[in-house]
């Protein structure tokens, strides 16, 4: 069956969904555990940062998925 089993909205919205509003406290939580005190959490997200100000190369396929109407519609519901 796949992820959603059988129902394309669950991976955008639910448990399987990409990323989940906890993510980012998850990660904190990691860096305040493990981490190694030689670089901030400012450090460690600036080439997230760059890439999501700058943007990134992507493939012929995920270039051709962007470009499809029903992706952009779908995007488009969460700016």
């Amino acid at each position: 069956k796949g992820l959603g089993h059988g129902d394309p909205t669950a991976i955008e919205t639910g448990a399987q969904a990409v990323a989940v509003p906890g993510s980012p406290a998850g990660l904190w939580e990691l860096l305040a555990r493990y981490g190694s005190g030689q670089l901030s959490a400012l450090q460690l997200a600036e080439p997230a940062i760059a890439l999501a100000r700058e943007g990134f190369a992507v493939d012929a396929v995920l270039a051709r998925d962007l470009a499809r109407e029903s992706t952009r519609a779908r995007l488009g519901r969460h700016p």
